[in-house]
């Protein structure tokens, strides 16, 4: 790949900043602008994209399980789960909610609540077996060594 080619792969789309000057409140500009921002690993620019997406619509289920997905991704588990929290209860059949949910329970050692979420993704998404997985792996990492 040339460097130039890596240089362009590097910038968010050009349609969001057009979009973005003509109405700086547009939320799916700065929805869509957050998730590009974050492929492409600038996760500071990501979560402002997000965090002012949020402020524009706060009652947007996507928006905060976005936002916590990049919480979780730059270091702020707590914060994170406050926003899976938020997005599930806005949108209670939010299975990716209720997997990322349960997986950061599990990081976090909370294995009881881990099982409760990816559990209620499973019946959200019965055929995911991703979901199926991770609760598998889950319940063996409660037994004991």
């Amino acid at each position: 790949m040339s460097s130039c080619s890596r240089a362009a792969s590097r910038r968010p789309r050009p349609a969001f900043a057009r979009v973005l000057a003509l109405d700086d409140r547009h939320f799916d500009a700065r929805l869509n602008l957050s998730g590009t921002l974050s492929r492409l690993g600038r996760l500071a620019e990501a979560l402002a994209a997000c965090r002012a997406a949020l402020e524009l619509d706060p009652r947007n289920a996507m928006a905060h399980a976005n936002y916590a997905n990049l919480l979780k991704d730059t270091g702020s588990p707590q914060e994170a789960i406050g926003h899976y929290q938020t997005a599930l209860a806005l949108n209670p059949a939010s299975a990716d909610a209720h997997n990322n949910l349960g997986l950061l329970y599990r990081e976090q050692g909370q294995f009881e609540a881990a099982v409760q979420s990816l559990e209620q993704a499973l019946q959200a998404d019965p055929g995911n077996p991703r979901y199926r997985l991770n609760l598998r792996d889950t319940y063996r990492r409660m037994i004991p060594a």
